[in-house]
């Protein structure tokens, strides 16, 4: 396609040139023909630089044509012939055209465009064509504008995958493109030190091209990778086709050829990308991308990537062999495709040696660390419902572990109040504010080493469980003024396995054996709590005052907490085992390794108390006489204490303090501090069971 582009506009610039240059021998009074010293003018004379807006009338052009040269402009009036010479050029809308040396001749219509030599015989000003920052570069052009036919000489092309040589080059009366002896390459170099040469091609514009046999060749010389012949489209828009490879050098693989693959557009959603690495010491990897959309619907792509490494040699200590594979998925939905569902994904998963061994890029080599997460996210009835899945995998390549999340499943029912109704209530109904909330989670879980992941005691170190969880709450108002909330929270959790510990004195110290047992097991737990809050305001003004009024907000806040224990035996939760042979014993959960944990061991109590402070005064403004300004002097002053109701001593935690207040409105100033009621005990370095208030008439210390 290359081919095309260049001879089309190559054909439309000369054109160009033909019809404007005509018109001003045409327009000529004078008859004597110029010779070379006639037409050699000062470099500053406005004649080396023509914008010609006269125009014949079969060959308007829409836009002003501006031309000349640096050195000289010759007009031959007895052989028909035109010539710019040193750095000609030619500038035609965003096209432009610059050569040592450009001749039209008239009487045949024929154009040509030369480099020329400098004075150590170096060929340069090579005729350059450039349309949009797409350059074409070659040594000779010419074109005859009766029979259509172009001829172009090592021509160098930049296109958007690499560069395209052509030794010759034959523009035909039905605008095919012949050329002898060419090559396309990515390397940048005038002499490639690789390229795909071939030695007949025929480009039909808007449909193909078509080559003989081509091989691949390396500082020009052959190699064996050849084919009998290609076909490539060559048509606007995605295109498919062969993608040529990188040559290099590497110490312990070889000589090798990287990223040679095929690019597949299959249609406007998808495409595929195969690639391959080949080494000459026996490496290879394979590489394959795919990426695909669908408009309003969903975006994504995936690698999959398989390789292996063989460096030094097998009687060699430091002989290596190693297959690795890494994949990679990425999908995401639009917003605007299902508001109730939706899909993401985010896969990368692969050998830890993968990056050392086969990754080019430095951020995937210093990568130490894979995570991938898949999920889908529903709602039912109006957000009523909502259901979620998702699997994770995190995998770290130093200490080669793996962990599976697979799935993690949860579903919730949002809160409700089942005693709503859709009559009118009235308004101190006061169940208007119960409500119950569901939900659902279970969970796969395993963590090993990734050289153990797909080993038969895989699925013996399988942890999983479901879990049930109804929190009940309600609320309401007593005597207008104090807030309560009352809640109680009921878990249910679900185990297909537990362990069984029992003391063995095979040894002299004896030890403890752990067993799994696979048995259903059904844990219960459930707690309450309460909390009471109410506000206090104290106002005082001061109507002729500079201080207009001084307002004090107490907050007092009660909580309550209990749950019971479950380390009775009459729950089955946990058990005593020997642990010497002297008969010591400890308590150990069977349910430890659980992986939504174990109801506690022991019953709980807590009171909590606190009090908190806001302090605000208003004054006149100095800006306003009629308005006032509020200047808040403690923002949030809170002392609090908790009493624990299960302990049978120390049942008083410290007193804390912490409040926080602005300074001059930009500097904000927190204070805090920590008072026990207990005395300390400087043997033990430990507070003990004795008040302050007892011991040394003080409340705190």
């Amino acid at each position: 396609m290359f081919a095309t582009r260049f001879f089309n506009k190559i054909c439309f610039l000369f054109i160009t040139l033909l019809s404007t240059l005509s018109i001003y021998a045409q327009s000529s009074n004078d008859s004597i023909v110029a010779n070379h010293n006639d037409t050699i003018f000062s470099k500053n004379d406005s004649s080396f630089i023509k914008k010609d807006t006269i125009l014949a009338k079969d060959d308007a052009l829409k836009s002003d044509v501006e031309y000349g040269a640096n050195d000289s402009v010759l007009f031959n009036m007895v052989e028909k012939k035109v010539t710019l010479y040193g750095q000609a050029y030619l500038n035609y809308e965003n096209i432009k055209l610059t050569a040592g040396k450009i001749i039209i001749d008239l009487d045949n219509n024929t154009i040509f465009s030369y480099c020329i030599l400098d004075s150590a015989g170096n060929k340069i000003e090579l005729p350059i064509f450039d349309e949009g920052g797409k350059t074409f570069r070659s040594e000779y052009i010419s074109y005859n504008f009766n029979t259509k036919k172009g001829y172009i000489k090592n021509v160098k092309s930049e296109q958007d995958a690499g560069f395209m040589h052509g030794q010759i080059i034959k523009r035909m009366p039905n605008d095919d493109i012949h050329i002898k002896n060419g090559s396309f390459t990515t390397c940048d170099a005038d002499c490639p030190h690789f390229e795909l040469k071939f030695g007949k091609a025929i480009v039909k514009p808007d449909d193909k091209i078509i080559t003989g046999p081509a091989f691949i060749a390396i500082e020009s010389i052959p190699t064996f990778l050849a084919i009998p012949f290609a076909i490539f489209p060559n048509k606007k828009g995605q295109r498919s086709g062969l993608i040529l490879p990188f040559y290099g050098n590497s110490e312990s693989r070889g000589y090798f050829l990287e990223g040679l693959g095929y690019y597949w557009g299959i249609n406007d959603n998808i495409d595929l990308t195969l690639k391959t690495d080949i080494y000459t010491r026996g490496s290879y990897a394979f590489k394959t991308n795919s990426t695909y959309v669908k408009r309003y619907k969903y975006t994504g792509g995936f690698d999959i990537n398989f390789s292996r490494t063989i460096e030094s040699e097998k009687e060699l200590a430091d002989y290596k062999n190693i297959k690795d594979f890494f994949i990679k998925w990425n999908h995401s939905q639009d917003a605007k495709a299902n508001p109730n569902s939706k899909f993401s994904a985010d896969i990368n998963a692969g050998t830890s040696s993968y990056n050392k061994n086969t990754s080019g890029n430095t951020s995937d080599y210093l990568s130490n660390t894979f995570n991938s997460g898949v999920s889908y996210f529903r709602s039912f009835s109006d957000n009523k419902y909502n259901m979620n899945i998702s699997i994770r995998h995190t995998q770290n390549t130093i200490l080669k572990t793996i962990s599976i999340t697979a799935p993690d499943f949860s579903f919730n029912v949002n809160r409700f109040n089942p005693f709503e109704t859709k009559k009118a209530v009235k308004k101190n109904n006061i169940m208007k504010n119960f409500s119950i909330y569901y939900n659902l989670s279970s969970r796969n879980y395993i963590d090993t080493y990734d050289s153990l992941l797909f080993s038969d005691n895989t699925l013996n170190n399988l942890r999983n469980g479901i879990k049930h969880s109804i929190p009940i709450s309600h609320s309401f108002n007593l005597l207008k003024y104090i807030n309560i909330t009352n809640s109680i929270s009921y878990n249910q959790r679900w185990y297909f396995d537990h362990i069984q510990k029992q003391y063995t004195a095979d040894s002299a110290s004896g030890y403890i054996k752990t067993d799994t047992i696979r048995q259903f097991s059904m844990l219960h737990e459930a707690s309450f709590s309460s909390s009471w809050s109410t506000k206090l305001y104290g106002l005082v003004q001061f109507p002729k005052s500079y201080i207009r009024a001084i307002r004090h907000v107490i907050t007092p806040n009660a909580s309550l907490t209990l749950s019971p224990g479950y380390g009775d035996d009459k729950w089955g939760y946990y058990k005593k085992v020997q642990t010497n042979p002297q008969g010591d014993q400890t308590t150990y959960s069977l349910y430890s390794n659980g992986i939504y944990g174990a109801p506690s061991q022991y019953k709980s109590g807590v009171v909590n108390l606190s009090i908190s402070n806001n302090l605000e005064m208003k004054i006149k403004s100095t800006k306003d006489s009629t308005k006032l300004k509020k200047i808040i002097l403690i923002e949030n002053l809170t002392l609090g204490t908790n009493y624990d109701l299960a302990k049978d001593s120390l049942q008083w935690s410290d007193l804390y303090v912490n409040g926080r207040t602005k300074l001059f409105e930009r500097l904000d100033l927190k204070y805090s501090g920590i008072w026990s009621p207990y005395i300390f005990d400087e043997a033990s370095k430990h507070a003990i069971n004795k008040y302050e208030i007892y011991e040394n008439d003080r409340l705190f210390r």
